[in-house]
């Protein structure tokens, strides 16, 4: 689930095409994720085909954990920070007001 969650920002954010590896890497080229949070992405994507396609690999409670910690990560920094950074923007371009903030 973790995974397709990873493939719905790719899609909403229009990283689209090919597999998830060139949709993660799209969304790094478009400054969507960066450093660790992209090379995590990539080990995640790497889980999960291990965990799709070899019956020999055993994803053990600490696989799944990172694998939620990842998404958790992965959809607030696409979406929470995101638009808290836009509103700090929005503010800090806004003529200065006289009411006092900290």
């Amino acid at each position: 689930m973790v995974r397709r969650t990873v493939e719905a920002v790719c899609a909403d954010k229009g990283a689209t095409g090919g597999g998830l590896q060139g949709k993660l890497e799209k969304l790094a080229e478009m400054k969507i994720i960066e450093g660790k949070l992209t090379d995590w992405s990539h080990g995640l994507r790497a889980l999960g085909n291990e965990a799709a396609h070899d019956v020999n690999v055993f994803v053990n409670a600490a696989d799944v954990q990172d694998a939620l910690e990842l998404g958790e990560a992965l959809l607030t920094h696409v979406y929470v920070l995101d638009a808290r950074y836009s509103a700090f923007k929005a503010r800090r371009a806004a003529p200065p007001s006289n009411a006092s903030a900290a």
